[in-house]
This record gives C-alpha cells, structure tokens and sequence, in this order.
C-alpha cells in the first residue's frame, strides 16, 4: 500500500484577531486533548515557543523503541521546546487513558502525557500509522510531519531545528 510522508502539511490561513500576529500559511491545525489530571490542553495555547508533538499508543513497538529517546530530549530540551506527547487512548487495541498512564509510570517516562481519548487530536494531523511526529514552529507553523519511529540522532536533529532560531 503506498504510504505518503509529508515533509509539511500546508493549511490555509484566517486571521480572526487583528492584534495577531501574522502566521505562515503552514498553520498547524488546533486540536483538544486531556492532561494526566483530566484539564484541557489545547495545542494553540502552546504557541510562543516551538512544540513539538509526538503520537503514540503503549501496544506500538516502533513508538515504544523511540519513547526512551523522547524522555530523553524532554530533559534536555524541554525549558525551551513544549513536548505534547499524545497517546491515542481511543479505546482501538485497549489503549484507554488508564492502560497509557500504567505504561508511562511502568517506564518511569518523565515528560507530560496528552490522552486523545476521541481521536480529534489524530484527526487533525490525518494520523493513520503511529507514531508520528509533529514539529511546530514558536509562531504555530508545521515545519514537518514524520511518520514512523525517530531514531536519537533524527530527534536531536529535529530539536535544533527547532531552537536554532534562539539566539536570533
């Protein structure tokens, strides 16, 4: 079956408030998804500095073989860089929200988990084949969307990708 690996997803744009600031035409879509404690976290509200979005399910070995490196980058790169790793705890292969929060705490994973629970989150990225990953730029901008498991060397790659405009 043939599988497309966009490098961006182009998106059009609508200002709604004039006070705004202007965004690229590659706005990454917004989506809703539920923190650990149940509040919402919206991706938009992450905006002013790069995000970087991650979607996963605890049965998926590729995305179990690159979580370790995602912790790890979290340590690193999380002052300066919003990881929103989301599992998609939609209930398809038993992943809920519990099973997600049992397999982050049984692998003593440190960065913030996002559970959606509805699959609007994957929706919005036309998530087919996990994992994912979604770099944003601090304006709200897809710089590229990868599918299939990061190697170390591609996420720190990706992460000075998207911190290397700091020092501008």
């Amino acid at each position: 079956s043939a599988r497309v690996e966009p490098e961006t997803v182009t998106m059009p744009v609508t200002q709604t408030d004039a006070d705004a600031p202007a965004k690229a035409i590659n706005t990454a879509p917004d989506f809703t998804v539920r923190d650990a404690d149940g509040a919402d976290v919206r991706l938009s509200a992450q905006f002013g500095k790069p995000v970087i979005v991650n979607f996963f399910a605890s049965w998926c070995g590729p995305c179990r073989s690159e979580l370790p490196a995602f912790d790890a980058a979290y340590a690193a790169y999380g002052d300066r860089v919003t990881f929103m790793m989301v599992d998609l705890a939609d209930g398809y292969n038993g992943e809920t929200e519990d099973v997600g929060k049992a397999f982050i705490a049984d692998n003593g994973y440190t960065f913030p988990v996002c559970f959606d629970t509805d699959g609007s989150a994957a929706n919005a990225y036309a998530v087919t084949s996990i994992p994912v990953t979604v770099l944003i730029d601090a304006n709200g901008n897809v710089l590229r969307q990868q599918i299939g498991a990061l190697t170390d060397a591609q996420l720190t790659a990706f992460l000075e990708t998207l911190t290397a405009g700091e020092a501008q």
